[in-house]
């Protein structure tokens, strides 16, 4: 069964939006039209983004996510899952979503890269690569700058996200073996390579009461241009949740505050 590019389903107190098509500018008015119909005609106070997308045109990325913004500011909330991938342009709106309700699933592939010029044969100098690569770095720091600064606002400023970043790394070293269980189906006494990384750029985070070092992990990790482990995600705050995986919520700190101030990570093994 081939599944349609866009579909709306109605629900008692949200709409719904599945995205199973490339980020472009059909799909970008697609995103317009179905939001102005959730809350301009039918006053849904939320509606959920379900996407499942290998990415796409970053023109068409702002324009969704100007959509997005304009809904906000009229006070209603927008919910962002991923279903098979979001890649791309598509992982980047999932992370887009509201902070606390952005969730996978455990099969989900995500992939978060810097962004890429598109294939053709047009012929470019050494002058034009220049200008070209100035150009695609402008843009990856507005990205990745507006993506942190969306993140650390949901969670109520640098301090907060600090804090936050702090438990959910906490949460991922305690209860490893059962996240990793119902992850992978089996569970691991190996703590991930990058979560002890991670764990100290939020203490510097909290030390400067600044988002710069989120910022610059991200940026560095958008540079691998790699598949990204799900619980890795979640320590970044690029989602808030994987379903069928309970441990993993969102606002962490609120579960595991003394823990998160005392006890160190581990080595990795």
């Amino acid at each position: 069964m081939e599944l349609a590019p866009m579909a709306l389903a109605y629900h008692a107190d949200e709409g719904e939006l599945q995205i199973n098509t490339d980020i472009s500018e059909a799909s970008a008015l697609g995103v317009e039209r179905a939001l102005d119909l959730f809350f301009g005609y039918y006053h849904y106070p939320s509606a959920l983004l379900r996407i499942n997308s290998n990415g796409g045109q970053l023109a068409a990325l702002n324009y969704m996510i100007q959509t997005v913004e304009r809904w906000r500011k009229e006070g209603r909330r927008i919910q962002t899952e991923a279903t098979f991938r979001a890649a791309s342009a598509a992982a980047l709106l999932l992370s887009l979503g509201e902070v606390g309700s952005r969730g996978t699933q455990r099969h989900t592939a995500l992939l978060y890269h810097h962004t890429r010029v598109g294939g053709g044969a047009g012929a470019i100098t050494a002058g034009g690569a220049d200008h070209l690569a100035a150009m695609l770095q402008s843009k990856d720091r507005r990205l990745v700058t507006r993506l942190a600064d969306h993140v650390a606002a949901g969670f109520g400023g640098p301090a907060a996200l600090a804090a936050e970043g702090r438990a959910r790394c906490e949460l991922l070293q305690v209860r490893h073996a059962s996240i990793n269980e119902a992850l992978e189906g089996q569970a691991s006494r190996s703590m991930p390579k990058w979560l002890r990384s991670v764990a100290a750029m939020y203490r510097e985070c909290e030390a400067r009461s600044s988002t710069a070092a989120h910022i610059k992990a991200l940026a560095r990790r958008f540079e691998q241009d790699t598949s990204m482990d799900l619980r890795e995600a979640y320590a970044l705050g690029l989602i808030d949740g994987i379903v069928g995986v309970p441990d993993l919520k969102p606002k962490a700190a609120a579960m595991v505050p003394v823990a998160v101030e005392t006890r160190p990570l581990k080595p990795s093994r």
